[in-house]
């Protein structure tokens, strides 16, 4: 159901568009997997949706950032939508997940923190 990339510490997990409450089990499911299997330093959650945010995939979103704190990975989130991007910006605390509107700007990031890490 979802895609993902993992490269230099970085895991890239693309949510696809149309996840709702019955998907949302399967997504968290898989997202959990594959942070836990991969043991990444970051995490990039790219959202397919030109949509506004359901609310199972902003779930999926907080869940996803819960894990990665927990296993010590920073979190980011890329949406095109700048309506998305707001809402996301908007409801998170300052140990928040970065919200990007750029896949290559959050990858960026997320080096730079790991070259600043090393």
């Amino acid at each position: 159901m979802i895609s993902h990339v993992f490269d230099r510490g970085i895991l890239i997990i693309r949510f696809p568009s149309g996840i709702d409450v019955a998907g949302r089990a399967a997504v968290a499911v898989e997202t959990e997997h594959l942070i836990h299997a991969r043991r990444p330093l970051h995490v990039v959650i790219q959202l397919a949706l030109p949509e506004a945010v359901a609310p199972a995939v902003f779930s999926l979103v907080l869940r996803a950032h819960r894990l990665c704190t927990e296993v010590g990975a920073s979190s980011a989130i890329v949406s095109a939508s700048s309506d998305v991007r707001r809402l996301l910006a908007a409801n998170a605390d300052s140990s928040g997940p970065a919200v990007f509107a750029d896949l290559s700007d959050a990858v960026r990031q997320a080096l730079q923190g790991h070259e600043l890490a090393s």
